[in-house]
């Protein structure tokens, strides 16, 4: 796999935080995932993503873009916090509560099992539980109202690498 990583702060919009920018030059297969039983490829040869850790909130967006810029899906995965490394970049503890958005916007929630078996085998504490629950459904309300105008949030973070090429 060929690939390229830009990284950047930004302080656009509402949030603030890390963006990083991956570019699939050229991959070895495609990737392709499942949504009652539709099959959506999210990596290939000249797709990106484009991925947000906003500061001081619990949730991290990855939106997935083909070579054309159009959007594949925003996956957005609930955080315990959202970090910086100067040697890692950035970083994310992952609640494993997970929204994924699809043009058009219909809403997929993932892995409630997930996060039920980590409470359940103390992976996580309750606390953290609570917090993904909490998280994940404001995020739903949110966005469903446009609160989070996610189509806004990504022309803005795409701005900021000056419209991949």
């Amino acid at each position: 796999m060929e690939r390229e990583v830009s990284v950047k702060y930004t302080s656009t919009g509402e949030l603030e935080g890390y963006l990083s920018l991956i570019k699939f030059d050229r991959v070895a297969h495609p990737l392709y995932v499942q949504y009652e039983g539709d099959s959506i490829c999210i990596v290939d040869d000249g797709y990106s993503w484009l991925q947000f850790f906003p500061d001081h909130r619990h949730f991290s967006i990855t939106t997935m873009l083909k070579e054309d810029q159009s959007v594949i899906q925003w996956y957005i995965d609930i955080t315990k916090e959202n970090g910086y490394d100067s040697t890692r970049g950035p970083w994310m503890d992952d609640l494993f509560l997970d929204l994924i958005i699809l043009p058009g916007g219909k809403l997929i929630e993932k892995d409630q099992q997930e996060l039920e078996e980590a409470y359940l085998n103390k992976i996580i504490c309750e606390k953290d539980y609570r917090l993904a629950k909490s998280e994940f459904h404001q995020l739903i309300h949110r966005i469903k109202n446009n609160e989070l105008n996610i189509e806004k949030l990504t022309e803005e973070h795409l701005t900021c690498f000056n419209k991949i090429k």
